[in-house]
């Protein structure tokens, strides 16, 4: 909602996720740490945005939908083109706060990505090629090269 600020959006989100079993603070706690690891920190008192009004970019606006979904800390996170309409960097920002967080809380992510460039390829532990609805390949992703 472009008239929401991040902050509110990823507390909101905590709120309606989480049991009623946790506390309050420690919903809000979980809200703050997930928007720091994501990278969000500057932007949580900033508006959404939308085509009336400016606020975070294309590579927060990413970074919220996915910080929203970490909020469970599920063990298993399915990202459907993570990196959809990003430039290089923000890609590369995006896909290795990702993996930084899988390896420490030992999450299974399964992410859709097309066409990465060399450096978020290389974030990737496994690799799983597809065509026609069947598995061509998976295994550990081999080095990328600038060849």
């Amino acid at each position: 909602m472009t008239t929401l600020t991040v902050r509110e959006v990823v507390c909101y989100s905590v709120q309606l996720q989480l049991s009623d079993s946790m506390s309050t603070p420690a919903k809000q706690a979980r809200a703050e740490a997930t928007m720091r690891e994501m990278g969000l920190a500057a932007a949580m008192d900033t508006r959404i945005s939308g085509w009336h009004v400016k606020g975070i970019n294309g590579g927060q606006r990413r970074r919220i939908i996915i910080c929203v979904e970490l909020l469970t800390r599920s063990s298993l996170l399915f990202l459907d083109e993570p990196t959809s309409g990003l430039d290089s960097a923000a890609a590369y920002h995006v896909i290795r706060r990702i993996a930084r967080l899988a390896r420490r809380e030992r999450m299974t992510v399964v992410a859709a990505v097309h066409q990465p460039g060399s450096e978020v390829f290389d974030l990737f532990d496994r690799l799983g090629l597809l065509a026609y609805g069947s598995t061509v390949f998976f295994d550990p992703a081999p080095v990328a090269t600038e060849d």
